[in-house]
């Protein structure tokens, strides 16, 4: 006896006929020989040896199916193939258990290799994949064994989104702003940044790249005006390639650097009383007070209103 063990040897009453049940060891050839001289007949003939040994062929080993592909993160559509080492009957797309994922394409490539494509559900999520056990047979009936552990890869295909973060208040000076992302995302350049009356510069990565902060400096152009800033779509990507979403609405501040300059007005003929004089800055100042005002061969006084830069004061020969 080769790759096997013999048991239970019964006569079955017709003279010299027996059965025997032989049990096979793994998945090889089980030989069957009886050796010379192992029995005798009536007359103390020793037997003879087989001619040639009864061999066929034998599998107790349960196919194990193995997963394969990549496992890095994904925003897309993945291949996988599924291998039972074997042929195997009865293995079918259901028999595939896919965890936050989808599966489409399932196609069978012979000696127990099957293919699939995995869609992942919409988010940022992981991806499971497992087959349980006896879903499947080979061809000598063993049912399959269940995968030895779940195949998982990350999936996300949700697109960063950011805003500007910052005073809005009115200034003169160059502004810092942080511009703050959902997650770490790579590519972002100060050209990226769409500024409106200003221009960017001096950004500032939060930590090395891929991050998801960044600080930004922002100067005014010339003039009294609002400077608006944005970030458009698509400048940056995730780790997943997943592009940015736009901000969704500009960040805007107004940015004045212009001096006010003050105008005098009132009557100019010659008097000898006390004569009222307008004084119009055009825009509302702070700080002015009747000492301010110079005048000579006169005196100041009785200075009132200041609402939007205008105001009123007596001057006195």
């Amino acid at each position: 006896m080769q790759n096997g063990t013999a048991n239970h040897l019964v006569p079955t009453g017709t003279p010299g006929q027996y059965t025997v049940e032989v049990t096979g060891l793994g998945e090889t050839t089980v030989s069957v020989s009886i050796a010379h001289g192992v029995a005798a007949d009536d007359a103390g003939n020793p037997t003879l040896a087989t001619t040639a040994p009864f061999t066929y062929p034998f599998d107790g080993i349960k196919p194990t199916p193995v997963i394969t592909g990549d496992n890095t993160l994904t925003n897309a559509r993945r291949s996988f193939e599924i291998d039972f080492g074997e042929p195997v009957l009865e293995f079918e797309a259901a028999d595939l258990t896919v965890l936050q994922g989808t599966k489409h394409n399932f196609q069978d490539l012979g000696n127990g290799r099957f293919s699939v494509d995995i869609d992942g559900i919409p988010g940022e999520h992981p991806v499971y994949l497992l087959i349980f056990p006896n879903v499947a047979r080979d061809l000598a009936d063993n049912l399959c064994n269940g995968t030895s552990e779940t195949f998982e890869y990350p999936f996300d295909d949700l697109k960063p989104s950011v805003q500007i973060l910052g005073s809005k208040t009115l200034t003169n000076t160059t502004r810092t702003l942080t511009v703050q992302f959902t997650e770490d995302v790579s590519g972002f350049e100060l050209t990226d940044i769409a500024v409106a009356g200003g221009v960017p510069g001096n950004l500032i990565p939060g930590a090395p790249a891929p991050t998801d902060v960044y600080t930004v400096d922002i100067s005014g152009a010339t003039g009294d005006h609002m400077v608006s800033v944005s970030i458009p779509e698509a400048v940056a990507v995730d780790a997943a390639t997943n592009p940015n979403n736009a901000t969704s609405e500009p960040f805007a501040y107004r940015f004045d650097n212009v001096r006010p300059t003050p105008a005098i007005s009132g009557p100019s003929t010659i008097t000898r009383a006390t004569r009222q004089l307008t004084i119009n800055f055009g825009e509302t100042v702070d700080d002015f007070e009747v000492d301010d005002i110079s005048v000579e061969n006169g005196a100041a006084g009785n200075l009132q209103g200041g609402t939007n830069g205008l105001y009123l004061s007596l001057i006195h020969i």
